[in-house]
């Protein structure tokens, strides 16, 4: 069915709105959080036999802080996807109940 579909040839039906996080947010998130990981394990040590970088004193810091970059970059796709599904779309019409028996003699003059 097309989205862009009418209902009674008045209103246009509305999409569902999704919940599904984006994949941008998805994938620096993942990235953030072993970025660090990383960082919190070569400042506990464990960087110093794999490469003379890693035992500098400031590598594990530079690590975390490109963590922290990382995880407030996923924030955005993920804080607008959420926005956007809450926010209401404009040109769908609200759903309405059906009327009651009163209320039909009451609209017969309207479209």
């Amino acid at each position: 069915m097309d989205p862009m579909s009418t209902d009674n040839h008045r209103h246009r039906v509305c999409p569902a709105p999704t919940t599904a996080t984006p994949l941008s947010g998805r994938v620096l998130l993942a990235l953030g959080i072993a970025t660090l990981l990383a960082g919190l394990a070569v400042m506990a040590g464990l960087g110093d036999g794999l490469h003379p970088l890693l035992a500098m004193p400031g590598a594990g810091l530079a690590l975390v802080v490109s963590a922290v970059a990382l995880l407030a970059s996923a924030a955005f796709p993920i804080v607008i996807a959420r926005l956007t599904a809450r926010a209401p779309e404009t040109g769908c019409a609200p759903k309405r109940a059906a009327p009651a028996d009163g209320d039909a003699a009451d609209r017969a003059g309207q479209p």
